[in-house]
């Protein structure tokens, strides 16, 4: 006897990662969710005296695997000036002297 079986198995999807300057360093988010494949084979089984063979006859992809994709921080701290802040100092007016000039009469 001799009939042909058709079956399914998932194919994992990879992860990747890729680095993303809008997250801080330390830090990781997915950026794309995997998705599994999907593989159909068929197979003829054959049953010879109880004994029963298989052989595969074709295993195709029907569903390509989507790789997820996960971002990892990347974005730089911006550093806090350390310089200190010397502030300038407003020239004050040189003070007005009045002289007086008194003639003496002889």
């Amino acid at each position: 006897m001799t009939r042909i079986e058709t079956s399914t198995e998932e194919i994992p999807f990879e992860t990747m990662t890729q680095a993303d300057t809008t997250l801080e360093k330390g830090k990781s988010r997915v950026l794309y969710a995997g998705q599994a494949g999907v593989r159909t084979i068929q197979t003829q089984v054959t049953v010879v005296n109880g004994v029963e063979t298989r052989k595969v006859l074709s295993a195709e992809v029907t569903k390509q695997p989507i790789s997820q994709i996960i971002g990892i921080g990347a974005k730089e701290e911006t550093p806090v000036s350390t310089t200190p802040v010397v502030e300038k100092e407003t020239p004050k007016p040189a003070p007005v002297v009045e002289k007086s000039t008194k003639r003496l009469q002889k």
